[in-house]
């Protein structure tokens, strides 16, 4: 009886993991600190005196099964003030920070999404910034893929988790060499390509419930915009051919 009541256990826990991992609304999903689930956070505000870092969570609702999952490519769109340079917080020329993101590929085990990587995932991110239209854009993109042989498959209807992307904290007195932590940005989920050895890239632009977060504030200027590059693609499919 008491084992029985352990399965029973098991398989109810894993039944509501399954359901969190459940949406309506397929798209692309932007969230802060989590997977979007039922938990979304869409403003993240600072006073900027701490260098502890900032986590976004890429995550999508496929609308379609795809059944040799085997690579992505995700473009995440920063709308800021200030044209082509953008505020230096935002660049590389930080003292003691470098690069101002980071991404990896280890998915929650709490259950709100699935991860697709199960530990397999390798890839990397790359930054362009542009003047659109008078303001400035931070293009990132981030690619990852798994070893041959390591593919799976996805379900319709499922958070998939996809990406952690770190916005690293510069803290203070270096903020004061380093303005623009406190300038809003709105910050969009704007392409995602998945990948099947042997076939065409099928890309998916449409948000799901929440393709939009923003940076101290929401009333942030959110304008359309679109990747410009596709620099790690190649290396990253390289990763697993």
């Amino acid at each position: 009886m008491k084992k029985m009541l352990l399965i029973c256990g098991a398989l109810l826990a894993f039944s509501a993991a399954t359901a969190l991992a459940q949406t309506t609304t397929p798209g692309l999903e932007l969230n802060w600190n989590q997977c979007l689930g039922t938990g979304a956070v869409s403003l993240k505000t600072s006073l900027c005196t701490t260098t502890a870092n900032y986590t976004l969570v890429a995550s999508y609702v496929t609308s379609h099964a795809v059944p040799v999952f085997g690579a992505d490519e995700m473009f995440i769109n920063f709308i800021l003030p200030g044209g082509t340079s953008g505020p230096s917080w935002w660049g590389t020329t930080c003292t003691g920070r470098g690069t101002p993101f980071a991404a990896n590929f280890v998915g929650p085990t709490d259950g709100i999404c699935a991860d697709f990587w199960q530990g397999n995932g390798t890839g990397g991110v790359a930054a362009t910034n542009v003047n659109y239209g008078g303001l400035h854009m931070l293009d990132l993109d981030i690619a990852a893929a798994v070893p041959a042989g390591q593919e799976v498959a996805l379900d319709a209807g499922i958070e998939y988790f996809i990406s952690n992307i770190t916005l690293k904290g510069v803290g203070a007195p270096a903020s004061a060499n380093c303005p623009g932590c406190l300038t809003p940005a709105c910050i969009t989920f704007a392409k995602y390509l998945e990948e099947q050895p042997g076939q065409a890239d099928n890309v998916i632009t449409n948000a799901g419930q929440q393709g939009t977060i923003f940076w101290q504030s929401a009333a942030a200027l959110c304008v359309a915009a679109t990747p410009t590059h596709n620099t790690s693609w190649g290396s990253v499919k390289a990763l697993y051919r």
